[in-house]
């Protein structure tokens, strides 16, 4: 129970806080993978491969390839930014950069840094969906939104899984530490 209530203190949100800083800092540089992938992935699958597929039927309406594809690069710009984020991002701070050994020698405790790395991931995933959906739905006219409209999944429930997939990254960097 300890573990979940580290979520809440001040310290696992300075942790988030911290990141933020570092990403604003940073952010024309930041920014610009969320937009541009979907955009690229857009023209090389929706475009020129969706040329070559066929329209069809899905609860009997006709569906697009391009406006079918929208919100799996939705759903993968979700997964993929909270994946990468508490994996390969984490590692990074944590070996490389011993950002975490910087935070561990304030009143930080290893708890606040895993659940520090969990929210920014879940906070990252969040606000790349927010842009990539925008940027789908300028694109595509409006056909990622009738997409997803169509679908059986939901947005927030994306987004909340992407969260979800942050978690068990961080609690194995958590525990590889020797602090």
């Amino acid at each position: 129970m300890r573990l979940y209530l580290a979520m809440t203190a001040w310290q696992s949100w300075a942790v988030l806080r911290r990141h933020l800083t570092v990403y604003l800092r940073n952010w024309h540089t930041a920014a610009l993978p969320p937009i541009f992938e979907p955009i690229i992935l857009l023209l090389v699958f929706g475009v020129g491969l969706g040329s070559n597929i066929p329209d069809f039927d899905w609860k009997s309406q006709n569906v697009s390839y391009l406006a079918y594809l929208a919100p799996g690069i939705l759903a993968y710009t979700v997964f993929m930014t909270a994946f990468f984020q508490a994996l390969f991002a984490a590692y990074i701070r944590m070996h490389y950069q011993k950002t975490w050994d910087g935070q561990l020698t304030t009143q930080v405790r290893l708890e606040h840094v895993v659940w520090g790395e969990a929210l920014w991931s879940a906070s990252l995933g969040l606000a790349y969906a927010v842009i990539v959906l925008f940027v789908l739905l300028g694109l595509t006219w409006g056909m990622a939104r009738s997409s997803l409209d169509r679908c059986d999944c939901d947005p927030a429930a994306a987004v909340s899984c992407g969260g979800r997939l942050c978690g068990p990254g961080s609690v194995v960097h958590g525990h590889r530490t020797n602090h």
